[in-house]
């Protein structure tokens, strides 16, 4: 439910001549996340129990907050 309104965020941030380049960009590194947390979960899951596991799972949100606000207050906004 985040990601579409996530999304629609770039065209209010980044001109218009970037905005196809940063969200296929955006969606890359999605895709490449997703597969890396479902091969480290695999590994803790192997290795120790699922506690680890829960509990990077609830911080994970936090994260992705943190580092929307950190990497949208260093953008400037560009006027067209």
């Amino acid at each position: 439910m985040i990601e579409p309104s996530f999304i629609g965020y770039f065209g209010d941030f980044f001109p218009k001549e970037v905005v196809g380049r940063v969200t296929s960009l955006t969606g890359v590194g999605d895709n490449l996340t997703s597969m890396l947390l479902m091969l480290s979960t695999g590994i803790v899951l192997d290795r120790y129990s699922y506690f680890p596991v829960f509990v990077v799972a609830a911080a994970i949100p936090l994260l992705m907050i943190a580092c929307v606000v950190f990497i949208l207050g260093h953008v400037r906004r560009v006027e067209v």
